[in-house]
């Protein structure tokens, strides 16, 4: 089931982001496409770090609950939202354009 989220601030380190919103989808990896890994504690760092990169389009997240610990907490950013499938405790995202920021605005939580 996708899911759109809208993100007011993030906190990475010591700075205080202001984001846009990201759309999410719950059990989804965008297989592939991987730009780069990094560690994150949230959907939220890893949306920022997507808005950061210049060749993101979307990102795949794998929280605590992933089996494996080498893999908890990592942010996989994405050249392209293709490859998508169902994995369970997966969470992937991807930037919304303007119109779906309006859409989204509403929206508390996710």
């Amino acid at each position: 089931m996708k899911k759109q989220r809208r993100q007011e601030r993030v906190v990475l380190g010591s700075s205080r982001i202001e984001t846009s919103a990201c759309s999410l989808e719950n059990n989804t990896d965008y297989w592939g496409h991987d730009i780069k890994a990094l560690k994150a504690n949230s959907t939220d760092a890893c949306c920022v770090a997507c808005q950061r990169d210049q060749l993101c389009t979307g990102f795949t997240y794998l929280g605590n609950e992933i089996p494996d610990p080498g893999f908890r907490n990592h942010c996989y950013l994405k050249a392209s939202r293709e490859g998508r499938r169902f994995v369970s405790g997966h969470v992937s995202g991807y930037l919304c354009s303007g119109d779906d920021e309006q859409i989204t605005m509403g929206v508390q939580g996710y």
